[in-house]
């Protein structure tokens, strides 16, 4: 009886009480972690996170683009071109849009305002106005007209320009262009003349000439005249084109 008893006290101690809850894998997993520090296997010595990478902008204004466009990749970065008509040597970095000594992530792009040559003037001297008007126009230009009187060529027609053709100006300037006005001039009626026609030298208009020192009896006498066209005075009786030689 005394070994039945005491086997039955064994069975009780080594199989666990349904009321007993079972190991939870999170409690050991923490129960794990803190030995393990205990110990001294945490992971006390980690490494911080690196510093993210940068790129400094460089000052390239004033500089040729080329120049500028190399200081930008030394600096791991891009570039972008925009032109602007400049009097400053084409090619010039006028401005650049991202202030020097920004720091930005490396591969940004950076916008450079870089000088062109400025617009040429269009020649339209001697063209219709209207299509003068158009040709400056679309060159960016604005135009003022005036108008001058000629007595000769067509009316509209582009007399002169300035600033002349072949010339380079800002956009945006005023071209000022002259066009014809044409008046023609009205025949003005012949004066009227205080010669008889037909003679030379002049003789005045009267009732008749005779030749002086000659038979007639005037009332006007004459000498040597030369008789150019009719003779209403008869004083060229042989029709040599001769009176009052004698």
């Amino acid at each position: 009886m005394l070994a039945v008893a005491a086997a039955l006290v064994v069975f009780w101690v080594l199989v666990p009480s349904e009321e007993d809850p079972p190991a939870v894998a999170g409690e050991d997993a923490a129960a794990g972690q803190v030995q393990a520090a205990e110990d001294g296997q945490g992971d006390t010595d980690s490494e911080p996170a690196p510093e993210p990478e940068v790129a400094e902008v460089p000052d390239v204004a004033r500089a040729s683009l080329s120049k500028a466009k190399a200081r930008l990749q030394r600096a791991d970065l891009g570039v972008r071109v925009v032109k602007e008509p400049s009097w400053k040597p084409v090619g010039t970095v006028l401005t650049q849009r991202m202030k020097a000594g920004r720091e930005v992530s490396p591969g940004t792009v950076v916008t450079l305002v870089v000088a062109s040559a400025m617009p040429m003037v269009p020649g339209t001297v001697g063209s219709m106005g209207k299509d003068a008007l158009k040709a400056l126009r679309k060159a960016g230009f604005r135009v003022k007209i005036s108008r001058q009187t000629v007595t000769s060529g067509t009316t509209g027609t582009v007399l002169s320009q300035s600033p002349t053709g072949a010339n380079r100006a800002a956009p945006g300037s005023v071209v000022e262009i002259v066009l014809a006005n044409v008046v023609r001039p009205v025949a003005a009626a012949p004066a009227p003349s205080n010669c008889t026609p037909g003679y030379s030298p002049c003789l005045p208009p009267a009732s008749d000439y005779d030749c002086a020192g000659g038979s007639g009896d005037g009332p006007e006498y004459t000498g040597f005249v030369r008789v150019t066209g009719s003779d209403p005075y008869g004083l060229d009786a042989d029709g040599d084109g001769l009176a009052c030689e004698s």
